[in-house]
């Protein structure tokens, strides 16, 4: 999807994902295709191991094109952090969020890049990585929730020494089992 700044009409600034039209089915089509291509494989002492990794694969693209999922994660990720964290999660907006639109609070922000080449101090940057890790701790261990998709774009750096996480896409819940 593509993300967009916009203001409510209660002038809050929001960031508001927008689903490319036929992404949904494009992928379905596009795993479809794949899965008829690899049916030699079933010919194979591994293709029980393989369909079952291919179907995990297929599970998790479409749930990246699930936007009232994606909202479902990020709600329950914002509640794992306090204020005091400096950790930043972007409150959705359910009212203007649907399955293929995800409205949130608009977080100014640096990417990485951007970040490091301000010259951070060394205090500085070790005191974000220390918010990175504890983060994804946090959501692995106290949210039994595993942040797939981590990678320099789904971090904000803010001036106010915050850190803001985005994009919670691909996220997989850890039952028991796992």
């Amino acid at each position: 999807g593509q993300v967009h700044r916009a203001r409510l009409n209660t002038g809050e600034e929001v960031a508001v994902k927008i689903q490319y039209p036929g992404i949904a089915r494009t992928i379905r089509q596009d795993i479809r295709n794949l899965f008829f291509f690899m049916l030699p494989a079933r010919l194979s002492r591994h293709w029980e191991n393989i369909k079952e990794q291919f179907e995990d694969l297929r599970i998790r693209l479409e749930r990246e094109t699930d936007y009232e999922q994606e909202a479902a994660m990020q709600a329950k990720v914002r509640a794992l952090f306090r204020e005091d964290d400096d950790i930043v999660v972007p409150r959705v907006f359910p009212e203007h969020s649907t399955a293929r639109v995800l409205t949130m609070d608009y977080l100014e922000g640096n990417t990485l890049d951007e970040f490091v080449a301000t010259n951070p101090s060394q205090a500085l940057r070790n005191e974000f990585t220390r918010k990175i890790l504890r983060a994804w701790y946090r959501m692995l261990y106290a949210g039994r929730l595993f942040y797939a998709d981590i990678h320099p774009g789904n971090f904000l750096f803010l001036d106010d020494g915050r850190l803001g996480l985005i994009d919670f896409g691909f996220m997989l819940e850890l039952d028991e089992e796992m």
